[in-house]
């Protein structure tokens, strides 16, 4: 199989995915920026060689106000975009926030 795209970026506005993308221009890696609104099937056809995932949903105050939109658009659309695209890698990448603050406990 050729590959067609060597990496593409799944959230590449946000603030990793915007980073990313810079840093892989700078190395002059030919990529395409995947957005919220980036209809999938214009990528179904081809083969890429990296995915980089980094539209995952790191506001955690979030999934508590909203858990079935927060569902959607993390699992639901990782779970899309792994099932629908041709890769070769598929890198998750996500923030220190998605975490609780290091010392502190719930009781």
């Amino acid at each position: 199989m050729n590959i067609d795209i060597q990496a593409a970026v799944i959230g590449a506005k946000g603030f990793i995915g915007s980073n990313l993308v810079s840093s892989l221009k700078e190395k002059n890696v030919s990529l395409v920026e995947i957005g919220r609104h980036t209809p999938i099937d214009d990528f179904s056809d081809h083969l890429i060689n990296m995915v980089f995932f980094c539209a995952g949903n790191s506001k955690t105050f979030l999934s508590k106000k909203d858990p079935i939109k927060c569902l959607e658009e993390s699992i639901i659309s990782l779970f899309t975009y792994l099932t629908h695209l041709r890769y070769r890698k598929f890198v998750y990448l996500s923030s220190a926030s998605v975490y609780p603050q290091i010392g502190t406990h719930r009781t």
